[in-house]
């Protein structure tokens, strides 16, 4: 993209140095190195016009197979995507307080040793208890979300058949 007003600056003073009598010789060669060194720069300025254009594509291009990058070669799962959410279906149950309360109740007896945890859920909403530091705690959460890990990663379990959640692993206090 040539800058157009540098051309007709030089045809200006190239007609009047040709003109008879109207530039003495001296400012002449002056005016050619002049415009010389104007049609030098106006070339080297589109060339680094066209120089910054193909750097900045090329950059696009680097970000977008960065962000590809991230977001597909990522062993992790992706939330809210890969997880099913607890309560967003039509007729999912909602239990009431006191359903609630039952489940709070009954792990509240169970007793855990240091690094181990209990659960149960009703429909939309999951009661967990768990014991770290020797310090108990009861967690309820309504409309929760999970994410079950195929059976074919590794979850962490030790067991070579591992079925988790239905899995021995469960038994042994595994912690997920």
């Amino acid at each position: 993209m040539p800058n157009t007003q540098y051309p007709k600056i030089v045809e200006f003073l190239r007609n009047a140095m040709n003109r008879k009598g109207g530039v003495d010789r001296e400012l002449a060669v002056e005016l050619t190195k002049l415009i010389d060194e104007a049609s030098r720069l106006a070339s080297e300025n589109d060339m680094l016009r066209a120089e910054n254009e193909a750097i900045y594509k090329t950059l696009q291009v680097a970000r977008g197979l960065v962000e590809e990058i991230t977001q597909n070669d990522s062993e992790y799962p992706k939330f809210p995507d890969d997880f099913y959410v607890y309560g967003k279906d039509v007729g999912t149950h909602s239990p009431s307080d006191e359903e609630i309360q039952e489940m709070v109740n009954e792990l509240y007896d169970v007793e855990l040793e240091d690094g181990q945890f209990v659960e149960q859920s009703i429909g939309d909403t999951l009661v967990i208890k768990t014991k770290y530091d020797g310090v108990e705690e009861i967690f309820v959460a309504r409309g929760f979300a999970s994410f079950i890990v195929p059976e074919d990663e590794d979850n962490g379990c030790g067991f070579p058949d591992c079925t988790f959640p239905d899995c021995d692993c469960m038994d042994e206090g595994i912690r997920f």
